[in-house]
């Protein structure tokens, strides 16, 4: 089961908690998480979209997108885009990144992962929620309980 607030996508394992009070940028993301012994969500790939469709049906487009925890860094062929909790990279081949995305990665300026979640990106681009945002914006946070 989740801890007290959290839910989870059908079928998964992971528990998530969205805290979309005021928007925070991505480092006050991760502060947030681990202070509610949680950390930035890395959804597995096979439930992003589902999540991301969970997301619009709970809090209805009122949140434009939601940090989760990869961070761009320098790789072997410029800008990747790294899950931090695993230091696993989110390849460029990945089908959910949201089209152009990989122009936007290699802009020289620091980015990190956003998950969309307005109902016109749905509707635009149903099975790519991943975009690298600036990490100085403010956005929603998605925390993922640790569950052992």
């Amino acid at each position: 089961d989740c801890p007290d607030g959290y839910w989870r996508v059908e079928g998964s394992r992971q528990c998530f908690k969205l805290w979309k009070d005021n928007g925070r940028i991505w480092a006050q993301a991760r502060t947030k998480c681990e202070d509610e012994n949680s950390v930035v969500a890395a959804p597995a790939d096979d439930i992003a979209v589902a999540l991301r469709q969970l997301i619009l049906d709970k809090y209805d487009d009122v949140v434009y997108g939601v940090w989760l925890d990869g961070k761009a860094q320098a790789g072997r062929s410029g800008q990747e885009m790294v899950w931090q909790r695993h230091q696993t990279e989110l390849s460029p081949d990945n089908s959910l990144w949201k089209e152009g995305a990989q122009q936007r990665l290699n802009g020289g300026e620091d980015r990190c992962l956003l998950m969309w979640t307005r109902e016109w990106v749905l509707t635009d681009y149903p099975t790519q929620p991943y975009y690298p945002a600036l990490c100085m914006t403010t956005r929603a946070i998605l925390c993922e309980a640790i569950i052992e």
